[in-house]
């Protein structure tokens, strides 16, 4: 079956999905599908007369779900299982290895990342063309964050993304947000373009997804790591 069959199937409907400008169409529908089923766990809602079986665990002593980056990366390794032409593998170490230190300078903290020094990493989920036979290539590398991450944080994933084979795509999942809450994320992603190297990696860019369950929101564009500094937001997609 294939990944838009599969979605109008399992979501119950029969809808074209409006295509993000250059973002590849199979990992687009990947993270429509995945973002609609983590709409689905979040609200409780059943599709066919059928649900997910995953659920939020609640904080102790609280009906507050715990929200965590573990839901999304498991929902996507079904979404991968069911449509097909994909293999996959969970943390996989770097190639490169990587040094992110911070230093003071002028009374200033300043970020450094450093490529070919310090230890390997790992990339939260790595996707693998198989459809050409078993042994596929590697096509995307996939990294996950949940909240309002802390700038180095981001930076660490966006510098993996950038410096690794296949292309890159940041998942970011939020319970809710308000109107400071998406220009927070994207002015830490803006700040990367102020500690990678010009010539890391030319011509290189990766995916970005951002997820808000509480009020059903997706986005998804591609952005240019040369360009990174002057990241805007293209809009929300539909996502039912």
């Amino acid at each position: 079956m294939c990944l838009e069959s599969y979605r109008n199937s399992w979501l119950g409907v029969k809808m074209k999905m409006p295509s993000s400008k250059k973002v590849p169409k199979d990992i687009e529908l990947l993270c429509r599908c995945t973002a609609c089923r983590l709409f689905r766990v979040y609200h409780g809602e059943k599709c066919g007369g059928c649900g997910e079986l995953l659920v939020f665990p609640k904080k102790r002593g609280s009906k507050e779900k715990r929200i965590s980056e573990q839901e999304a990366r498991i929902l996507l390794c079904k979404t991968v299982e069911c449509h097909g032409g994909y293999r996959y593998s969970l943390e996989m170490p770097t190639k490169n290895k990587y040094k992110f230190s911070e230093v003071n300078y002028e009374n200033k903290r300043e970020n450094r990342l450093i490529v070919g020094k310090g230890q390997s990493g790992s990339i939260d989920l790595t996707l693998y063309d198989c459809r050409a036979g078993r042994k596929g290539p590697l096509r995307f590398n996939v990294e996950f964050k949940a909240h309002t991450a802390a700038e180095h944080e981001i930076h660490k994933d966006l510098l993996k993304l950038e410096c690794e084979n296949g292309q890159g795509v940041f998942f970011h999942v939020l319970e809710n947000c308000n109107k400071g809450t998406l220009p927070g994320i994207l002015g830490k992603c803006r700040a990367y373009s102020n500690v990678r190297h010009a010539m890391w990696a030319k011509n290189k860019n990766f995916i970005l997804v951002i997820v808000v369950l509480k009020k059903k929101l997706f986005c998804i564009q591609k952005v240019d790591f040369s360009r990174i500094g002057k990241l805007s937001f293209n809009k929300w997609c539909e996502c039912p």
